[in-house]
């Protein structure tokens, strides 16, 4: 039986489908990206640069990245970590500088994105049909070819399970 936490929506996944998508889910795979290299925290400036190498956001403000982190940080994407960094002035202090560091959830969601982004692309290759529950190739001579060493004429797909 479900539980009822369980059917509660995720807000970490609304960066996925949020009318900014394009850049909300670029800022995540650049997050992702340099989370990948162990670079776990991010401050504005460093994401500002990685984007701006985009072509797309090459006239991205530093005000739009803001907002944009913002707006992760209050879907739970991103967490805000304050720079340790003493203050020289007022003007610093009342300008509080933050380290951005994803999320275990964000990581996971990202990851889950590029293996769906994978998928698409294996079962866009001639050779790989999707089927019910897996993948199944075509021989040469129109039989399918099962991986447990059956193989079925033509039009039937082999139904057994089996990672590609």
């Amino acid at each position: 039986m479900l539980r009822a936490d369980l059917l509660d929506s995720i807000s970490e996944t609304r960066y996925l489908s949020a009318d900014n998508y394009t850049v909300y889910r670029t800022i995540m795979r650049i997050f992702y990206l340099e989370h990948q290299k162990m670079h776990y925290q991010m401050d504005r400036d460093t994401v500002l640069v990685l984007l701006r190498e985009q072509a797309v956001f090459s006239d991205y403000t530093p005000e739009q990245l803001t907002l944009d982190l913002q707006q992760l940080v209050k879907w739970k994407n991103l967490t805000p970590i304050q720079d340790p960094r003493k203050p020289r002035t007022i003007a610093e202090f009342k300008n509080r500088q933050f380290q951005y560091m994803m999320s275990q959830t964000s990581i996971e969601i990202e990851r889950l994105t590029i293996t769906l982004e994978n998928l698409s692309t294996q079962t866009a290759s001639p050779p790989v049909r999707s089927a019910v529950f897996g993948r199944t190739c075509i021989g040469r001579n129109g039989w399918m070819k099962c991986p447990f060493g059956r193989s079925t004429p033509g039009g039937r797909i082999c139904r057994m399970t089996f990672s590609v």
